[in-house]
């Protein structure tokens, strides 16, 4: 067969050219982006956190390189001097508690560019894992984001754009499941961050284990977890000091002395000692009951709303064969012994009316759905207690 010249030859460059030229186009501006940005200084006092009481700040070293590297700034949730406690004394893992839950980092800008450059620091046993945050402008979600925490640290960008030029406010919220430092922050040269002025509220600390900490089902987004949602609807600045995998800390009720003032607190803990640890219900009660006495001595008339074990699937512990209405009623015990002892701001919830199965994840670990049930029905009772 005799060969046949296409009657376009150009045919394919047609598609390409544009594609090429898109593409060019993209690389310019994003370079021109890059180099209209500045770096503000991450100590800048627009820029301010909530759901974190302490503060880190400092610069980290490279190994690599043997040099010092950009200034950080880590919001915890836990002071450091309980994070350096041996993990034997404080029953639960240092590292989890350095994740970000319940955390947010607020500022404020015209900037029409912005860049927040993210560290997720080491993971235990370098697994890897993944979170999603979340960027509110004006109280409306913009965007999700997602970080990854693996062997080593993990640095990600997140591009924020808004190119109307007038200010917005911008909430970041951190994912729940990963310790995260921001190393830096870049905004259009020219432009300025502006103090946000924050509604001052009463203060909620949530205490518990992952259940409390939503680091099960809910991809590390902080906004779905029931402690967030009971903060929100009451109206409330929550502090998350859930930690999953922690059992009942009797360490973290002194911690408390370092809040001023606290509006309520919730404690839900035991299902770890009772199911992986299989600790005696006398070690329950001893933990439990000193736990309550620390947080007592820094806040004496704090409304304290102590939640029996939710709803679970577990019979019994593996280990003990304790079942979880045996840990329950441990709870209703030390509730009416500090009743009786004249302490009227101690609250019993029972947790297991709080859930169903239709609201779990596994055995314990609660859904969207399960969390949204929990935070309405906790906000029922705790508004009318705190009302009467």
């Amino acid at each position: 067969m005799r060969y046949q010249k296409p009657t376009n030859p150009s045919g394919i460059q047609i598609i390409i050219k544009p594609l090429l030229a898109a593409v060019i186009c993209l690389a310019i501006n994003l370079a021109a982006t890059a180099s209209s940005l500045t770096s503000v200084p991450l100590n800048n006092p627009a820029i301010s956190f909530k759901g974190a009481h302490y503060t880190q700040y400092g610069e980290t070293f490279s190994p690599e390189s043997g040099r010092t590297g950009p200034q950080f700034v880590q919001p915890l949730r836990f002071s450091e001097a309980v994070l350096q406690m041996p993990v034997q004394l404080l029953r639960f893992s240092p590292t989890i508690a350095r994740w970000a839950a319940g955390i947010e980092m607020h500022l404020a800008t015209t900037s029409q560019n912005i860049v927040i450059t993210m560290d997720t620091l080491p993971t235990k046993r370098g697994r890897e894992r993944f979170g999603i945050g979340q960027v509110y402008k004006d109280g409306n979600l913009l965007k999700d984001y997602r970080l990854k925490s693996a062997k080593k640290t993990v640095a990600t960008q997140i591009h924020i754009q808004s190119l109307d030029g007038k200010k917005h406010h911008y909430r970041i919220m951190l994912p729940a499941t990963m310790a995260v430092r921001i190393t830096r922050l870049e905004i259009d040269k020219g432009a300025k961050l502006s103090k946000v002025q924050l509604p001052s509220k009463p203060v909620y600390i949530a205490m518990g284990d992952s259940i409390t900490h939503g680091s099960a089902g809910l991809d590390g987004i902080s906004t779905y977890s029931y402690p967030y949602l009971l903060a929100s609807n009451l109206g409330y600045d929550l502090y998350n000091l859930g930690i999953a995998a922690g059992r009942v800390s009797p360490r973290l009720g002194t911690m408390l002395k370092d809040w001023e003032e606290i509006g309520f607190i919730t404690l839900l803990i035991g299902y770890n000692d009772l199911s992986w640890a299989g600790i005696p219900k006398v070690n329950y009660l001893n933990f439990y009951s000193e736990l309550l006495q620390n947080i007592r001595r820094s806040h004496p008339d704090t409304p304290l709303f102590c939640i029996t074990l939710t709803f679970t699937t577990l019979k019994k512990s593996p280990k003990t064969g304790i079942t979880p209405e045996e840990y329950r009623e441990i709870v209703r015990a030390l509730v009416k012994k500090f009743q009786d002892q004249g302490d009227k701001n101690t609250h019993l919830i029972e947790g297991e009316t709080l859930n169903d199965i239709t609201g779990l994840l596994y055995s314990v670990h609660l859904n969207i759905k399960g969390n949204q049930e929990v935070a309405q029905k906790l906000g029922e009772i705790i508004k009318a207690q705190l009302n009467q």
